[in-house]
């Protein structure tokens, strides 16, 4: 999410006229991106970089959406006009009719605990579960129970070919479910809506927020309420 917060940054900048080179460690997983440069140097030791996500707290307060305050930050770093964040034009991927189910996340607070039975609405014919090599005894026992297919520790290669073709992406709020939204493809994510839909996804219009549709003062991922969505 990070990342692809940055890329919108990026195309912000080359569209206010400035040649853009971005260097990230997921440099692999934006092969699609057209316009930026993006050198594939994931060991690359980083000196005197931008400080640039303090906190969701420090972000809402000083910007209507994320993507601005890291617009906002990059421009007060580097003493330019003030610029918008920009969609990147992308490769689009391949039309597979998956729906692809991301069911977990990096961080438990975002991972919502009632994925199966949703699944069992969609089908078993087209979905296709995905996670990391730590989620790998989960999926792949759901994938099971499901009788549905299932990608687990896949390279950026193959999940952006998934995902940047499927028909539909639903996940928590973690890096799939911006990636999905990058290739403007049609997304669901499920949040405790402590973080605003607007804040999360400006300028990404195939995204869908489910919430418990109350008004949360925290900014952080609020489990309860997250886990109260039925």
């Amino acid at each position: 999410g990070d990342a692809i917060c940055g890329l919108y940054c990026c195309e912000g900048l080359r569209q206010a006229g400035h040649e853009v080179w971005w260097y990230s460690k997921h440099a692999s997983w934006f092969t699609r991106v057209l316009n930026i440069i993006i050198p594939n140097q994931k060991n690359t030791i980083w000196t005197g970089a931008l400080a640039i996500d303090p906190g969701y707290w420090l972000q809402i307060m000083a910007a209507e959406t994320r993507k601005q305050w890291y617009c906002w930050h990059v421009g007060k770093e580097l003493k330019i006009d003030p610029f918008s964040p920009a969609a990147p034009e992308v490769l689009a991927g391949t039309p597979n009719g998956r729906i692809v189910v991301a069911p977990y996340a990096q961080y438990t607070s975002r991972s919502w605990e009632f994925w199966e039975p949703v699944c069992r609405e969609l089908g078993s014919s087209r979905l296709v579960l995905i996670g990391t090599k730590g989620q790998a005894e989960e999926i792949t026992a759901m994938s099971k129970r499901l009788g549905c297919a299932c990608v687990v520790n896949g390279s950026p290669e193959e999940l952006v070919d998934l995902i940047s073709g499927a028909s539909l992406v639903c996940g928590n709020d973690s890096g799939i479910v911006h990636l999905s939204s990058l290739f403007n493809v049609p997304t669901v994510c499920v949040h405790a809506g402590s973080l605003p839909h607007s804040f999360l996804f400006d300028c990404c219009s195939s995204v869908v927020s489910v919430t418990s549709g109350k008004e949360l003062e925290r900014c952080d991922h609020y489990i309860p309420e997250l886990q109260s969505i039925t």
